[in-house]
């Protein structure tokens, strides 16, 4: 008798027009307006949402992708790698020549020769833009071998000028021109001669100065290169006449290489920012697929919940399909389900379960004459302190 005395007075306090509890009445539909939050979004409306939000990332990724990035595709690069060697041999006092040089192409007297004079040009062509490093130097390297040319006796290699690095961007050819490269042919003959006599043995010798070319392609290069070549004159050493020759066919010849496809890198910063747009992506799929998976499963909070008060209080909860018409009722809304049970204790009737969205919405009510007593759940009233307040029916 007590209990029904104080739900009577519940009833009577929401008749008055301005108490306190006036504020937890509304003729409105409860089963369509959110109790928890200002703004109700459905369990679709939300998933449609982060639907947006991922095809926003995406857009913004495929952009900033295309602005930092650019794939080369297969193809094929010919190149062509030219060398020339010029001379001018310098003559002693004599007095059969008037010049004082002879150039190159002739026989030569080996004991009017006094110095020689090397030019070397190298010339390096690409039908793509190029990006390489690329290193030279001038050599000389004395051999002395047996006279069928099968052994060497003695071997030795001069620096003639400091090796050069160079850094070769943007380009479809480049050049190396180095002048002047003098020998001084006596010091050489001499050594050679000098072997020949202090060991009394048949020799072979010859002195090969040497133009190496070294080139080596860049990471950001549309293709990969790595080269070594050298042009070479031969100049031989105790004889009466000599010929100069050359060796340089590795070098005039047309090649070709395929180059893969591969991704270049044009902007870093917009680089980093597809990074980070990327990871906000595969992470929002992940938790898109993660609310899907709970839902469809029904191991979420809510539905956990939900199934703990189904199961606890069975014997007093009527499932209902159809959402009963509530106008000209009073709707009282409760904070806690066991309020809730006290109403139903107090009132005789049973509690009413109906699910307005499966997964993300239902409410548990009891009616009694004009008043409807309603506790509503939500799923998203598991995103903080209200997780708190539902746990303690437990």
């Amino acid at each position: 008798m007590e209990k029904k005395k104080e739900t009577t007075k519940a009833v009577k306090k929401t008749s008055a027009t301005k108490s306190d509890e006036e504020k937890k009445v509304t003729t409105e539909n409860v089963f369509d307006k959110p109790t928890k939050n200002k703004f109700y979004y459905s369990f679709s409306m939300r998933v449609i949402l982060n639907i947006m939000l991922i095809a926003v990332l995406i857009y913004a990724l495929v952009y900033f992708s295309i602005m930092s990035f650019s794939i080369t595709k297969r193809q094929y690069i010919n190149y062509t790698e030219n060398s020339d060697i010029d001379y001018k041999i310098y003559l002693k006092d004599n007095s059969f020549y008037e010049e004082d040089y002879l150039g190159k192409g002739m026989a030569y007297v080996a004991s009017l020769i006094d110095k020689i004079h090397i030019n070397y040009e190298y010339k390096f062509n690409a039908d793509k833009e190029s990006n390489l490093y690329v290193s030279y130097v001038v050599k000389a390297k004395l051999i002395i071998a047996s006279q069928s040319n099968s052994n060497v006796f003695f071997e030795k290699e001069y620096d003639l000028t400091e090796e050069i690095s160079e850094d070769i961007d943007n380009t479809f050819g480049y050049s190396i021109n180095k002048k002047d490269i003098v020998i001084d042919y006596d010091y050489y003959n001499q050594l050679a001669n000098d072997f020949k006599s202090h060991y009394a043995v048949n020799t072979s010798s010859r002195l090969e100065v040497t133009l190496y070319v070294n080139e080596r392609s860049k990471k950001e290069n549309t293709y990969s290169l790595l080269n070594n070549n050298k042009a070479t004159l031969i100049i031989p050493l105790s004889e009466q006449e000599i010929n100069i020759s050359f060796d340089n066919k590795n070098v005039n010849i047309e090649k070709q290489l395929i180059s893969n496809s591969a991704i270049i890198v044009k902007n870093k910063q917009y680089a980093i920012i597809s990074g980070i747009l990327f990871t906000l992506v595969i992470v929002s799929i992940i938790l898109l697929a993660q609310k899907l998976s709970l839902t469809n499963t029904g191991k979420s909070k809510y539905d956990r919940y939900v199934n703990r008060l189904l199961r606890g209080y069975d014997r007093l909860i009527i499932n209902i399909k159809n959402k009963p018409d509530i106008s000209g009722y009073n709707v009282i809304e409760v904070e806690k389900f066991e309020e809730l049970i006290d109403v139903r204790d107090n009132v005789s009737q049973p509690i009413n379960y109906y699910i307005i969205t499966p997964h993300q919405k239902c409410e548990f009510f009891v009616i009694n004459d004009i008043n409807i007593y309603v506790y509503v759940i939500k799923a998203s009233d598991f995103n903080g302190e209200t997780l708190n307040e539902k746990d303690s029916t437990k």
